[in-house]
């Protein structure tokens, strides 16, 4: 009776030995993942940063065509009166 508590003490510590394994192994691919999705969510937030800063570029240089087009209408309007 006392060999087959020790034998099913020593198979349950074995099995505790391998779900510890198998929990250092999944935390360690998680943090791997964390680590991964933040660096995923930065570059995401970095580039609707930048596009917003290129549709503002892009609206800048717009009305600054405009204002271009405008001026030298009235230039054009100015030499020919």
């Amino acid at each position: 009776m006392k060999n087959n508590i020790e034998t099913f003490e020593e198979e349950l510590n074995s099995i505790i030995e391998i779900c510890d394994e198998k929990i250092k192994h999944y935390k360690a691919l998680l943090e791997e993942y964390q680590m991964i999705k933040g660096s995923a969510l930065s570059l995401l937030n970095l580039n609707n940063n930048t596009k917003r800063k290129v549709v503002s570029l892009i609206d800048a240089l717009k009305q600054l065509k405009y204002r271009l087009y405008a001026l030298m209408e009235s230039e054009n309007a100015e030499h020919e009166d």
